[in-house]
């Protein structure tokens, strides 16, 4: 960089022009006001580091910093009415995914991240360098959102509401350009390979002037490939450089490079050896393998996506008079709809009314028809099959489909612990692949100066560290695609590291191994209190607030029969064990036979039933409740244990119940009565003698266990804080693709172990016959190409992996 041209964006500085900033210690010159405002906001951000580890520079800062019309575009962001169609609440902060103009490199992200981390209101900036997407999580009471942008912006950033459209339009323009590069080197690689053939076999028979003929057509052929097709991977090694973090693109480019030079070099001398082949080859195989990763990484957000956008915009809403169509945005929660059959479902919703097959794909792959009636929850995506349904919305923009692509955005934009591993290796190996090519030509130079271009560059294509780099992450991309495809979402990249390494599967129990639609089967009441008020309305008056199985059973059986109860006071709950309030001016407790025993202070006269109702003296009702088991429960647990794993049910139920399921599905471990703390330490005890706990949860007292486990999935229809606490999420009423994601796990962790493998034996063993000239540039080209080619194969075979 010198003072001619502008630090931050690398411009022509005008003349006349001395505007300057004090960077890293020294004076550095700015081309215009906004580059010298955008600079002088980095250093007083304390963020100067940045321009230590970008690998690229900022783009120019045209005209105003942030021209009025930005600025007016980021104030009608702030509209409640405007963030209803790109935010979701988070608790008490809202989270939108952004799309980032302005973003060069991973310094650039770095820069983000941190600037955004240090201003209030912001609970967390993850920012993905290879889409160009932000994640922002902020609490809107304490800043706005158009703030937030104004200050990206500040730094020459431009964030606005991510958009679908714009993604898919961006990514066919990617695989448009690679296609044009790729079937540019093909058929150079063809050309010059026939050329070569005859150059190799047919050099005794053929004139000077013919060979040389030969080598010019080859020239002219490959020269539209090294100065076209090749140059993504020239600006990466460049960029790479610059950061100080060399890339598999530097000896890549090198090699490219110094081959093409000392081709056209023989060419022009009528001497030495010309790999024109051999440069067209090198290029097309590694356009391939790029264009493979593309297509991976974009197919995993492809299927979420496509099934927001594949949503109808109109629905039929009834109302008290007629069925009239009108647009989704119009609906509002409490709306009942008519879904005819055939028609897909817009938003989430209840059933109301009606009894129809639906066909879930859209959230669980899974085609077969699931019969739904009444009370029974319906999500966006969902299509009716065969009876009308009348649906009540309870959710138009966060829908489970909406919350999909926003889970599968999460875990594509972290970093899993081996690819971090595999990054830094890839790094080093890098700098170690350009000593060795250094030492390698030195020698060679000294011993045969004919052979040391040739030996060299053998040793730079040949253990070229692609498939090095190329083997984690693209198997945690297509392992993380698979997983969503069977019905379960992860929220981070390591869920699969942790889920393939478990020893013990903990299930809860109601709602999880059962459907959680629990039935209020019989009142019992002790003697002849209460005949003012039946105990179900105290029960219900006591409930009517919460949010649980339990209550919605008790609430469900008082509305059948039509009871009217007071609104219950000064409410307090213990979470998993019961509540206690004032009906009517008098204190009752509700729950289980351990938490009325305390309670009344009583040791073991207390009857045995699911659920009680007690005053601050005695007993006064049972409740007996019953449940379902979930169709698919027992063939899960079969499948665990053919695979060694063992199971266990730890619930807050009454240990009588909680060992009646364990024993009716092979459950190897029962623990019923337990609290929240109780769970938790049930886990961390195992965890202690050395198993490592996949937890399957779905309420709000499973969280903490949730948590504490090594890998957590939490049920879809659950609770918003118990899936907040899980590292996945089950979508769907199946049980078993619960296996099939331990399976997927393991088989991703297998072609992790297989392509790291092979990219370093590869290259253990190719190195020292590039070294010592037994290995020619053309063969170590199809070498290398192939071994990028088959990491990139083997990783999309998870993608093919069978339930």
């Amino acid at each position: 960089m010198t003072d001619s041209r502008c630090f931050h964006c690398h411009e022509a500085i005008p003349d006349n022009t001395d505007l300057t900033v004090d960077i890293l210690g020294q004076p550095r010159h700015m081309c215009c006001l906004g580059c010298h405002a955008v600079a002088e906001s980095i250093v007083e951000a304390g963020l100067t580091d940045y321009y230590k580890h970008r690998s690229d520079v900022a783009d120019k800062i045209e005209g105003e910093l942030v021209p009025t019309a930005l600025r007016e575009q980021f104030e009608q962001l702030d509209l409640d009415v405007v963030q209803d169609e790109f935010c979701t609440v988070e608790v008490d902060s809202k989270e939108a995914l952004l799309s980032l103009d302005g973003v060069r490199c991973a310094a650039c992200a770095w820069l983000i991240e941190k600037h955004l981390s240090r201003q209030a209101g912001v609970v967390r900036a993850t920012v993905n360098s290879s889409t160009h997407r932000l994640l922002l999580r902020w609490d809107s009471s304490t800043t706005k959102l158009s703030a937030l942008l104004l200050s990206l912006a500040n730094l020459g950033y431009q964030a606005l509401p991510y958009d679908q459209d714009a993604e898919d339009s961006s990514f066919l323009k990617q695989k448009k350009n690679y296609l044009i590069r790729i079937g540019l080197s093909a058929l150079a690689s063809m050309q010059v390979m026939m050329f070569a053939v005859a150059l190799y076999f047919g050099v005794l028979d053929m004139e000077p002037h013919q060979q040389a003929y030969l080598r010019w057509v080859s020239l002219l052929m490959a020269t539209p490939v090294i100065l076209y097709a090749a140059l993504p991977f020239y600006f990466s090694a460049a960029t790479s450089i610059k950061a100080g973090h060399p890339n598999m693109d530097v000896p890549v480019s090198l090699a490219l490079i110094l081959a093409f030079t000392a081709s056209a070099y023989a060419t022009w001398q009528h001497t030495g050896e010309v790999y024109f082949e051999s440069i067209s080859m090198f290029t097309f195989f590694l356009l391939l393998g790029r264009y493979a990763e593309l297509v991976a990484r974009h197919k995993a957000n492809a299927r979420a996506a496509n099934a927001v956008k594949l949503l109808p915009a109109v629905v039929h809403r009834v109302s008290s008079e007629s069925v009239e169509t009108v647009p989704v945005k119009q609906l509002v929660v409490g709306d009942l709809l008519l879904l005819k059959p055939g028609e897909t479902l817009a938003v989430d919703g209840d059933i109301e009314k009606g009894n129809s097959h639906v066909d879930l794909s859209v959230l669980t792959g899974e085609h077969a028809p699931i019969a739904k009636g009444p009370s029974d929850p319906v999500f966006a995506g969902t299509i009716n099959l065969d009876q009308p349904l009348y649906v009540r919305v309870t959710e138009i923009r966060d829908t489970m489909v909406a919350s999909i692509v926003r889970l599968q955005e999460q875990a594509l934009a972290s970093r899993s612990r081996p690819v971090v591993f595999a990054d830094k290796v890839a790094r080093y190996f890098i700098v170690a692949l350009l000593v060795v090519a250094a030492l390698t030509a030195t020698f060679w130079w000294h011993y045969q100066p004919e052979h040391a271009l040739w030996v060299t560059l053998a040793v730079l294509v040949a253990t070229c560290p692609c498939a090095l780099s190329l083997a984690t992450p693209t198997a945690i991309t297509s392992g993380i695609t698979r997983l969503g495809a069977s019905g379960v979402i992860a929220k981070t990249a390591d869920v699969l590291e942790n889920l393939a390494t478990i020893d013990r599967v903990a299930f809860d129990k109601t709602g999880t191994l059962t459907h959680g639609q629990l039935q209020l089967t019989e009142v019992h009441l002790f003697g002849d209190k209460l005949k003012s008020i039946p105990p179900l309305a105290v029960a219900a008056a006591l409930e009517s607030h919460a949010n649980h199985p339990l209550a919605e059973a008790i609430i469900r059986k008082a509305t059948t029969e039509q009871l009217i109860w007071s609104t219950a006071q000064n409410l307090q709950a213990v979470a998993g064990f019961g509540i206690t309030g004032f009906v009517d001016g008098k204190q009752y407790f509700l729950g289980s036979r351990s938490y009325i025993a305390k309670q009344l202070n009583l040791a073991n006269d207390v009857p045995s039933h699911r659920v009680l109702l007690a005053s601050e003296h005695e007993a006064i009702a049972g409740f007996d409740l019953d449940d379902t088991i979930k169709n698919d429960a027992h063939t899960l647990i079969t499948k665990l244990h053919e695979q060694g794993i063992q199971t266990a049910v730890i619930s807050g139920d009454q240990t009588s119940h909680t060992e009646q399921l364990a024993s009716s599905l092979n459950i190897q471990v029962a623990a019923g009565a337990c609290s929240p703390k109780d769970k938790q330490s049930w886990v961390a005890a195992r965890q202690a003698e050395g198993e490592r706990v996949l937890m399957i949860g779905d309420g709000i007292n499973d969280s903490p266990v949730l948590a504490q486990s090594n890998a957590s999935i939490a049920i879809a229809t659950g609770t918003d804080i118990a899936k907040r606490s899980a590292d996945a999420v089950l979508v769907g009423e199946r049980l078993t693709p619960i296996v099939t994601a331990i399976n997927i796990a393991k088989h991703t962790r297998r072609i992790i172990r297989q392509n790291l493998a092979w990219a370093l034996g590869y290259n253990l063993v190719v190195l020292p016959l590039a070294v010592s000239g037994m290995l020619p540039p053309y063969i170590a080209v199809v070498g290398m190409s192939a071994s990028s080619l088959i990491v990139v194969v083997n990783a999309m075979r998870i993608e093919r992996l069978k339930s």
